[in-house]
């Protein structure tokens, strides 16, 4: 799937798929209680469930993994993947985006992804 088309089954259901998330190398979703449980979150944060990351991509290199979850771009919050997609969208992932992730633990950690990496 190519960021910013959805198959017409997603897009009607209003969730949304991100793909290569602005070239950073990401796969995404909207984190919801049945897809994070099997990381070990005993909830659901507000986020977008990372549920792939390219080998060799900028996310790779700064140690991002399936099942955290993204809570924060660059200092504004997001609770869905589409946010995720537009807030890293075009000229933005070039530039920089700084993100807030958190671990089924709870810990969060922050990172700083560009496709100019």
């Amino acid at each position: 799937v190519v960021v910013g088309r959805q198959p017409a089954a997603l897009a009607a259901a209003g969730e949304p798929s991100a793909a290569g998330a602005g070239g950073l190398g990401l796969q995404v979703e909207t984190a919801f209680e049945g897809n994070v449980r099997p990381y070990g979150y005993k909830r659901a944060p507000k986020g977008a469930l990372i549920t792939d990351v390219a080998p060799g991509s900028p996310a790779e290199d700064q140690g991002l993994s399936p099942g955290l979850v993204v809570t924060e771009v660059s200092g504004r919050p997001i609770s869905s993947a589409l946010e995720f997609e537009r807030a890293v969208s075009g000229e933005r992932a070039k530039a920089g985006v700084r993100l807030r992730v958190v671990e089924p633990s709870g810990g969060a950690r922050y990172v700083f992804l560009s496709t100019d990496q």
